[in-house]
Order: structure tokens, then sequence, then C-alpha cells
């Protein structure tokens, strides 16, 4: 571009040069001419003096034209330079500001709330091999030394001397039935997992919805920053033309004080919403666990896209109620696994090893392998398994209840959601309305200026309507759309 702009300079001023060279050459010829016709002939001077003229204007033309171009090209490339850097501008804008969908996955992976939810989950799918690996034999090593010398003073008639032994070896049991209790306690398991899946999806949308709040929060404050600096400077001007007539006594101090009180009001607003910033970010960052030097980084939030919201919510597809029919199942699976204490017990047992009497042997006599099956009849814990029965029937009635409960609760969120939605729709539309006729009564009011019915203190006033206006639609609009993603994580 610059080679560009230095070629286009050499030309113009070497076309420059060649009509001024032949400006000069020509005007020679024409005092040669005129030297000569003088000389020689009369001549009519009124003829050439106007050829002169022509001459003259016609290269006056000429330049004019050319320094137009100039002008023109210079407007030209300064126009697409400025477009080129808003565009800049703009693209560094969206490339290196806060974006929601970045904070989300920030708080998705750094949670507190989020990691412990999936800490539980984690210790809920590895309850699962271990209740399997409870249907296999177990195997226990036995070593033990026992001393007969008391009992042997006391039944005299079977063992006259007194003794110990010494044993060591291996017993094993495998339970072959006990009324499928261990497939029921991993039926319940897998129902564990489920529910701790589902919790922790509601536990990202609660973080999800929390973070997106403040972040809505944040952008109000800084759309507040963006436009109160600006109402602040209409009302210096005002003010300051306030003081100019108030000296001349065409008001009084009335005017002058009324000023001076909106001019404060605004700079505690100023005040208030960087505060709010500051305090909303600092919410934002203990979501997902950063400190304050988290935001150095970059400067402006980025407003998120808007979007079509659903209009409809199927409750009986919903999170909740997955999550409350989950807990029903659950309660039913312990039911079942209580019931099982009614079940005789069917074990097979046996044992190898050796034993020895008033030494340690590891010979082979002593040897002994035993081999049996044991069936186990609960009496008097049937009574026990019963009340226990009866508990996880209430367990029932209470997972039932709190599944309602969570529907009913989602149901009405939504229904909240939604009419606030249509609310903040409603006064969109109405301060887009007042915007409007706020504009057209300061055009209003700049044409009667015109013609001096209002001076400029009328002008900057309505000036300063016309700005808040602006500021009030773009926290309705940010409301607006805060309020359809609120909406839109309701599931």
């Amino acid at each position: 571009r610059i080679l560009r702009e230095n070629v286009e300079c050499f030309i113009m001023n070497f076309l420059r040069f060649i009509i001024i060279f032949s400006l000069i050459c020509l005007s020679n010829n024409v005092h040669g001419q005129q030297r000569t016709r003088e000389q020689s002939t009369p001549t009519n001077y009124d003829d050439l003096e106007k050829k002169l003229r022509d001459i003259e204007s016609k290269l006056s033309n000429l330049l004019q034209k050319i320094e137009s171009v100039d002008h023109n090209k210079e407007g030209t490339l300064t126009q697409i330079n400025s477009i080129s850097s808003e565009s800049n501008s703009s693209r560094d804008e969206v490339q290196t500001g806060w974006d929601l969908r970045m904070l989300r996955e920030l708080a998705l992976k750094n949670s507190p709330e989020i990691l412990l939810k999936k800490a539980e989950l984690r210790i809920d799918q590895k309850d699962i091999p271990i209740i399997k690996l409870e249907r296999m034999p177990s195997l226990k090593g036995k070593i033990s030394f026992d001393d007969y010398e008391k009992i042997s003073q006391l039944e005299t008639y079977s063992e006259p001397e007194p003794y110990n032994s010494f044993s060591y070896g291996i017993e094993g049991r495998w339970v072959l039935y006990n009324g499928h209790k261990n497939r029921k306690e991993i039926n319940t398991a897998k129902h564990e997992v489920t529910r701790a899946e589902l919790a922790l999806q509601l536990e990202e949308q609660k973080v999800i919805k929390n973070l997106t709040s403040h972040f809505f929060n944040a952008l109000s404050a800084q759309t507040q920053s963006d436009f109160l600096p600006k109402i602040e400077l209409v009302s210096k001007e005002k003010l300051s033309i306030y003081n100019k007539k108030l000296k001349s006594g065409i008001v009084d101090s009335m005017f002058l004080n009324d000023s001076i009180r909106d001019l404060e009001n605004i700079r505690a607003q100023i005040l208030n919403s960087s505060h709010a910033l500051e305090l909303a970010k600092s919410e934002i960052g203990f979501i997902f666990n950063a400190d304050d030097s988290f935001w150095f980084k970059y400067k402006k939030l980025i407003i998120p896209s808007d979007f079509k919201v659903k209009s409809n919510f199927d409750s009986e597809n919903s999170t909740s109620s997955t999550l409350g029919q989950v807990g029903i199942k659950i309660a039913k699976s312990k039911y079942d696994e209580i019931e099982t204490g009614y079940s005789p017990v069917l074990e097979l047992i046996g044992s190898v090893g050796h034993r020895s009497r008033n030494k340690i042997g590891f010979d082979n006599t002593g040897q002994e392998l035993t081999l049996g099956m044991s069936l186990t009849l609960p009496i008097t814990d049937r009574f026990i398994t019963r009340r226990k029965l009866e508990r996880a029937q209430e367990e029932m009635k209470k997972a039932e209840y709190e599944k309602l409960r969570l529907v009913t609760r989602q149901k009405n969120e939504f229904k909240s959601e939604f009419l606030r939605l249509k609310q903040t729709k409603r006064n969109l539309e109405f301060q887009k309305e007042m915007l409007g006729f706020q504009k057209k009564r300061l055009t209003d009011m700049m044409t009667a200026s015109a013609r001096g019915i209002y001076d400029r203190s009328n002008i900057l006033m309505e000036e300063e309507k016309l700005l808040q206006r602006e500021m009030y639609v773009e926290l309705t609009r940010i409301s607006y759309i805060k309020q359809k993603y609120q909406l839109d994580l309701i599931e």
C-alpha cells in the first residue's frame, strides 16, 4: 500500500511538472508569435487574450481535477484503513474477550461441587466389581496353637495328661444359594451408579446456571460502565451552561442544584457499577476456583448470541423425573435385598491342613482334608427381616414422594423462568418504543432549536435522556438473553 501511494504521488508530481512545462512553452510560443506578428503585420490583441484565458482556465480545471482525485483517494484510503482497523478491533475483541462458553468449560472442569460429584460417581462404580467378587469362593489361611492344660484338669476322664496342639491349613467357603442376594445387590449398585450420573448432571446444570446468572450480572455492570461516562460528559456540559446562565441571571440556582444532584447521582452509579462488576467477577472465579489474577488476561466480557428458546417442557422425561424414578428403583431393589433374609443359606465348605499334638510338625502324619456342605435356616432372624421390610416399604413411599417433589419443583421452575422471559420481552419492546419516542423528541427539539426556540441546555438534556434510554434498552436486551439461557438449562 505504501509503495502504491509513493508511485501515485510520483505520477501526480510528474504530471504537474509536464503541465507547468507545457504552459511555459506555450506561453513562450504565444509571446514569440506575438512579437513576430507585431513585426510583420498588425494583430488582433482581443483574440489573443481570449485564447490565453481559455488556456489558463483549462489548465486550472485540470489541476483542480488532479487535486480532487488525490483528495478522494486519500479519503478512500483513510476510510478503508478505518474500516479495517474497526474490523480488526472487533475481531480482536471476539478473540480476546471473556466468552460464556469458555467460562462454562472452565466451570465444568474445575468446579469443586462438580469434582465432588464425579468422585462420588467413581466410588459407586467401584462397588460393582467388589460385589461381583463376593460370588467367588472365599479362601483363608489359618495357623493356630491350642493349650489344653486347663481342659485336661476339668475333664480328666477323657484326657488325663495335659497337652497342646498345633495346626495350620487353608479353609474355603462357597455360597451356593442365599436367595440370589448377590445378584440383587449388583442390581442395586447399578441403580446407585445411574443415580450418581443423574446427580452429576443436575449439579452441572446448577453450577452452569449460577455461572450464567453472575456472568450476565457482570455484563449489565459492564454496560453501565460503558454508558454512564458518556452521560456524565453530557451532564457536565449541561452544568457548565447552567453556570453561565446563572451568572447572567437567566436562570435561578434551582436548575443548577438539580443539575449538580443529577451529576452526583451519575457518579454514584458509576462507582456502583464498577463495584458490581468486580463482585460478579469474584463470584464467577469462586465457581471454578480462580483467583483475581485470572481476569487480568482480558478486559471485556462478550455478550452471548441470541437464539430461539423452547416453549414447552416434558416433565415426565426430564432429568428430575428420571432421578426420582431411579430412587424408586433403588428402594425396591433394597427391599428385594432384605427379603432374601427369609431364604436359607447353602454353603460348600472345605479345609486342607496339618494337625499335631505336643509338637510343631510338618511331616506327612497329621494331614487333614475335610469337605462338606452347610445349610443355615433363619429362625429368629425372620422377625428382624420382617421389621426391615416394613422400613423398606416406607423408603419406597419416600422415594415416590421425592420424585413428585423433584418433578413439581422443576415444572414450577420452568414456568417461572418462562414467565420472566415473557415479561422481559415485553419490557424490551417497551424500552425500544420509548427509545424511538426519545429520538423523535430530540430531532424535533433540534429542529426547533435551529429556529431559536430552544437553547443548547435543552438539547443536552434530551441527549442525556437518549443515552439513558439506549442504556436501558441494552440492559433489558442482556436480561432477555439471560432468561433464555436460564430457561434452556432446565431439562
